[in-house]
């Protein structure tokens, strides 16, 4: 089963009603790192262990127009930091495509990571669009810093634990959390913006699964790097998961590692 079927069987276990679990709680707080988890979607841009992002600069040719309605809470400026994530998911996604040209990938995984960080590029304009609308002077991303981008990241056995956990887990969680919110947000505008990111996360999901199957089917000693990232995912998620997390890992995580372990061993 494709992960993004998986995510629409996850998402009707989170139509009960209320959030539950910090589910979809917004503290309103202005976020000064560029990971991604929680709320946000896209792919960081990891280098030397830190994640990178650029800095919100006044620009208007990053946003795209927005129909959101303007609000006082404070909601500008998350959008703000959505949509600098969402800029370095765009470099994230153009190094992947690097990595699978250096290691012989199919031309079809190649032109789907192109095309994810195009997606990622209209992703981080309707959110700075969005922060415009909302009430926030009109800003964009400034340089990016993407010296040593490709440093240490060759590796298959790094390939591997940044592709677990970044895409099969990280950005399948995302997904799905994007489209919970989608479901939670009032504005029209807004609920649009977060089901069109939510429903190209899912295809980066996609991705992120589809490429590990086709490294562990060319390089099956990479198997037990794959088990060892997935532990680690798990442990570093679940002793703070909420409800969007957990459905997340059990129902659309866990099978298709478990999926892919049934693979490897037949």
């Amino acid at each position: 089963m494709r992960p993004s079927t998986l995510l629409l069987l996850a998402l009707s276990l989170l139509a009960a009603p209320g959030c539950g679990d910090r589910d979809c709680e917004d503290s309103g707080e202005e976020s000064d790192d560029c990971e991604s988890g929680g709320d946000k979607a896209g792919r960081p841009l990891s280098i030397d262990g830190a994640a990178r992002c650029a800095a919100a600069e006044p620009r208007r040719d990053w946003a795209a127009r927005s129909e959101a309605a303007p609000r006082p809470d404070g909601a500008a400026a998350r959008w703000i930091q959505q949509g600098l994530a969402e800029h370095a998911s765009v470099a994230s996604f153009s190094r992947f495509a690097l990595i699978l040209l250096h290691h012989g990938a199919p031309a079809a995984l190649v032109a789907r990571a192109h095309q994810a960080a195009l997606d990622e590029v209209r992703h981080a304009r309707l959110c700075f669009g969005a922060a415009a609308a909302l009430g926030g002077a009109p800003v964009g991303p400034g340089p990016l810093d993407v010296r040593d981008a490709l440093a240490g990241q060759l590796d298959l056995a790094a390939v591997v634990r940044a592709l677990v956990a970044e895409g099969c887990v990280d950005e399948t969680l995302a997904a799905l959390r994007v489209a919970h919110l989608a479901r939670q947000e009032p504005d029209p505008a807004l609920a649009a913006i977060h089901r069109e990111i939510a429903e190209d996360e899912a295809r980066h999901a996609d991705l992120a699964w589809d490429v590990l199957a086709w490294l562990l089917d060319a390089h099956p000693a990479l198997a037990p790097e794959a088990e060892a990232a997935f532990a680690a995912a798990e442990a570093r998620l679940l002793p703070t998961a909420d409800r969007v997390d957990r459905v997340g890992l059990e129902a659309v995580v866990a099978p298709l590692r478990d999926a892919l372990g049934a693979r490897a061993e037949a």
